[in-house]
């Protein structure tokens, strides 16, 4: 094997490592994957193969750590992002986000590099141009006045943005930068494109992190079905539970794929061209995204088909907050079985556990793994104990029924 193509095979099972590490700490799990199986029971599932394992063992500890370049996420993304960005950091892999002088959100951080580039706008441009929007979409009027108004202002921020996109692209001591640093993936959200034309010219697999892509294109892009008979189109007011004229009014929401999308991406199409030296559009690059981490979650969105590669990760949205200390008033019988278990997980987690049990039960027993406090109860545990005895020695007669009211009238008591 020659030392070029054992570079690259070395660079693709890096990137390979790092994107499923990356989607790991993002909690996602795959089908069928063996993360939460035994390693007994992954290799009875798999077949052991010995000289495969050390072969797959010896790959891993030459992509122990990666490389990741993070661009075009900035905005409301970016507070979903950044804390996964610390924690690839926290695991050893090298991180640079690459973000222009003037951003909305993107700021500096100890755990990963921020690489700048100079634009031709100021802070406060951008600024005033959100703030802006933001007045406009709350303040009052008719609704074709509003919407002029929203138009006219994202035409300015489209104008920052696609004018920060053409200076990085023509950077050259950052792009010089980027080419030697020999990264192994790039993640991006591909509603800027820029990113996904920075992946196409150094050659990355790409990690699409986006909410949605005006006109389906990320369906188009993924060849995957989006039937307008139950997927509702954006803005349309509808739901997956249409009429024969719903159905029709949703269709027609799709013309607009026709004329005004294209004509809202043709400057990145430009750019793409120029840069890449040949005639692209970005359509055609959105169908090499390798792995697209959707924020869509199924209990707040209609639900709709999805490919292998697209993934949903709703959760990414939502603020984690430690719990310091958690009160469980746990339900006897089988029921404290099941729950123990995830009592016990919370412990471990760091968390102060209270469990408030009466003295006499069927199954509650004090644990080193969380807190137990006891309250006196008019009753005894041979009571409880015969008194279950009974229903379970006697199934279908007539002391089933003396024994159950017994045992319900004891347990009502703990309310008295």
């Amino acid at each position: 094997m020659s030392s070029e193509v054992a570079l690259k095979c070395r660079a693709s099972t890096r990137a390979a490592v790092l994107l499923l590490r990356a989607l790991v700490l993002l909690g996602i799990s795959f089908p069928g994957s063996t993360h939460h199986i035994p390693a007994g029971m992954a290799l009875h599932l798999w077949g052991p193969s010995p000289p495969a394992v050390l072969l797959l063992l010896s790959l891993l500890g030459l992509a122990a750590a990666g490389k990741l370049l993070v661009t075009s996420v900035d905005g409301s993304p970016w507070f979903s992002i950044w804390e996964g960005l610390d924690m690839l950091r926290q695991k050893g892999h090298e991180v640079v986000v690459v973000v222009p002088e003037v951003s909305v959100n993107v700021k500096t951080s100890e755990n990963f590099l921020v690489k700048k580039y100079p634009v031709s706008f100021t802070q406060e441009d951008m600024d005033n141009a959100v703030k802006t929007m933001f007045h406009i979409i709350f303040e009052d009027g008719s609704f074709l006045e509003r919407y002029f108004k929203v138009v006219e202002n994202m035409k300015i921020i489209s104008d920052y943005i696609v004018s920060s996109c053409e200076q990085l692209l023509q950077n050259k001591e950052l792009i010089r930068y980027l080419e030697e640093s020999k990264f192994d993936a790039i993640l991006t959200d591909p509603a800027i494109p820029c990113g996904v034309i920075l992946a196409e010219h150094l050659s990355l697999p790409s990690v699409y992190f986006l909410r949605s892509i005006p006109c389906g294109f990320d369906s188009e892009a993924t060849q995957c079905p989006n039937p307008p008979s139950y997927v509702p189109r954006m803005f349309s007011d509808l739901t997956d539970q249409m009429t024969f004229f719903q159905r029709v009014k949703n269709l027609l929401f799709d013309t607009q794929n026709l004329f005004l999308c294209d004509f809202a991406f043709e400057p990145y199409s430009k750019l793409a061209s120029e840069f890449l030296q040949r005639e692209v559009t970005v359509h055609d690059l959105f169908w090499k995204g390798s792995v697209w981490l959707l924020r869509v979650e199924f209990v707040l969105d209609y639900p709709r088909p999805l490919m292998p590669n697209m993934i949903p990760i709703g959760g990414v949205n939502c603020a984690h907050k430690e719990l310091p200390q958690l009160l469980v008033v746990p339900v006897d019988g089988s029921h404290w079985l099941s729950m123990r278990e995830v009592v016990d997980m919370l412990r471990q987690k760091g968390h102060e556990v209270v469990v408030v049990a009466p003295e006499v039960s069927l199954h509650i027993k004090p644990s080193k793994n969380f807190v137990m406090k006891m309250y006196l109860v008019p009753y005894k545990q041979d009571d409880l104990d015969n008194a279950f005895k009974a229903s379970v020695l006697y199934p279908l007669t007539s002391k089933v029924c003396s024994a159950f009211a017994v045992l319900i009238s004891r347990i009502q008591s703990h309310f008295v």
